[in-house]
């Protein structure tokens, strides 16, 4: 079975207990350690990228009848809505992404950071500025993220013997 190990330090002032041979074991040091199995790791990224998918398509959906309906201010709330959980969709994606590639991640997470940055002075430039942010910048690092978690998705599908068949959570699965 593969673990994960998640540990806080301990305090530093405390001295860890000895063993028998007078050793201070390496697990001393950390007060909690929590094993969890990568598979229970992985079902519980992937139940809150389902989650994330629902929400941006059921947003998607009342942005699409605001604006039909000629509310366009409101549309405008919803459709940042949608690009605060598209970010929020982005981070649980590298979540997912860094249990199997860590680097693969922390690039991820940069990109991230810096669009992240970047739409608060988009959203400070107007509705052309942000659609150009969303187009340019936005849309490139979630195709990226998708296309790189599909990718752990497969092939831990196919390392455990199983054939790869669409994910409930893909984005043009979702319905």
């Amino acid at each position: 079975m593969d673990l994960c190990i998640y540990s806080h330090p301990r305090d530093i002032n405390s001295t860890p207990a000895r063993n028998e041979q007078g050793l201070i074991p390496p697990l001393a040091y950390f007060q909690t350690v929590i094993v969890v199995a990568r598979s229970e790791l992985f079902a519980s990224t992937e139940s809150r990228i389902l989650k994330v998918k629902s929400d941006l398509n059921r947003i998607s959906r009342d942005s699409f009848q605001t604006f039909a309906n000629g509310k366009s201010d409101e549309g405008d709330r919803k459709r940042a809505l949608m690009i605060e959980t598209e970010l929020d969709n982005i981070r649980i994606l590298i979540s997912y992404i860094e249990a199997v590639s860590p680097a693969a991640a922390r690039e991820l997470n940069a990109r991230n950071d810096v669009i992240s940055n970047r739409h608060h002075i988009a959203k400070a430039g107007g509705r052309e500025t942000l659609e150009s942010w969303v187009k340019l910048e936005l849309v490139p690092l979630l195709n990226q993220t998708e296309q790189a978690a599909l990718l752990v998705a497969t092939t831990r599908r196919l390392g455990r013997n199983r054939q790869p068949k669409p994910f409930s959570w893909r984005a043009d699965m979702v319905g």
